[in-house]
C-alpha cells in the first residue's frame, strides 16, 4: 500500500513537471489540463503538499487570463497553508513579482479557515475544466476556419521568430497554413513567425502566426496561418518535391 501511494505521489509530481513545461511552452490548455488531472490524483492520495504547489500553477493561468482576484486568493493559501512546502512558497514569491502582485496573507489566512482544501481544490478543478473547454472550442474554431485542402507532405522548411529560430518540416500543408514538427523548440502560441518553405531554388517565404501547439503526441507540432494565402502553383510545386 505505501509502496503504491509513493508511486501515485511521484505520478502527481510528473504530472506538475508536464504542467510546467507547458507553460512555459505557451500551451496553456495543455497545461491546464495537466494541472487538473495533477490536483485530482493528489487530492485522491492527500497530497498536500503537491496540491499546494500545483495550485500555484492553476494561479499563474489564472493571470494570464485576467482573472486576478482568483489568482491572489490562491498564493495567498499557497504562502499560509501550513502544510506548504518551500517549494510552493518559493514559487508563489515568482508568480507574485512578476505579476506585479502584493500577497494579503489575511486572504489566504481567511479562505483556509473558510474552506477545506479539499474544497478549494475542487473549485480549482472545476475552474480549470472551464477554461480547457474555452480553449478547446477557440482551437476548434481555428480548424473549422482551415477550410483549404490540406497536403500531407514532408516539405523541408525554416521558422525564425523574435528570440529563435528552428529547421523543420511540414506534416500537413495547405493555401492557407501549415502544421510543422518540432522537437522541444516551439516559437510561443499567438506570436508572429518567418516561415521559408522549400529548399535550393525552390523557397516560398510566408509570414504566419502560431495558431496551435500540440506537445502530447511525438513528434510535437504546431500550426500556423499564414498572414497571406501562398499561391495554388505554389503550393503544388513546394509538395511535388
Amino acid at each position: 500500500m505505501f509502496r503504491d501511494m509513493g508511486l501515485m505521489e511521484a505520478a502527481a509530481r510528473s504530472i506538475e513537471n508536464m504542467a510546467s513545461a507547458s507553460l512555459h511552452l505557451g500551451e496553456e490548455d495543455s497545461a491546464f489540463d495537466y494541472l487538473s488531472r495533477g490536483l485530482t490524483l493528489s487530492r485522491e492520495i492527500e497530497s498536500h503538499p503537491v496540491s499546494l504547489i500545483l495550485l500555484t500553477g492553476v494561479a499563474q493561468l489564472l493571470i494570464r487570463k485576467g482573472r486576478v482576484s482568483s489568482a491572489l486568493e490562491l498564493l495567498a493559501l499557497v504562502d499560509s497553508h501550513p502544510r506548504s512546502p518551500d517549494e510552493a512558497r518559493i514559487k508563489v514569491q515568482e508568480v507574485a513579482t512578476k505579476a506585479n502582485l502584493r500577497l494579503s496573507a489575511a486572504t489566504g489566512q481567511h479562505s483556509h479557515l473558510d474552506r477545506s482544501l479539499s474544497k478549494i481544490i475542487e473549485e480549482a478543478i472545476s475552474e480549470c475544466a472551464s477554461i480547457l473547454e474555452k480553449e478547446k472550442a477557440s482551437a476548434n474554431e481555428y480548424l473549422e476556419r482551415r477550410h483549404h485542402r490540406r497536403f500531407l507532405r514532408a516539405v523541408p522548411c525554416k521558422i525564425e521568430w523574435e528570440n529563435g529560430r528552428l529547421r523543420s518540416e511540414t506534416a500537413d500543408l495547405s493555401l492557407g497554413g501549415a502544421r510543422l514538427m518540432a522537437i522541444d523548440k516551439f516559437p510561443p502560441k499567438d506570436s508572429s513567425v518567418k516561415v521559408i518553405l522549400g529548399r535550393d531554388a525552390l523557397t516560398r517565404t510566408v509570414q504566419a502566426t502560431v495558431r496551435h501547439l500540440d506537445i502530447s503526441l511525438f513528434p510535437q507540432t504546431f500550426g500556423v496561418e499564414f498572414a497571406q494565402p501562398i499561391q495554388p502553383n505554389d503550393l503544388q510545386q513546394l509538395v511535388a518535391v
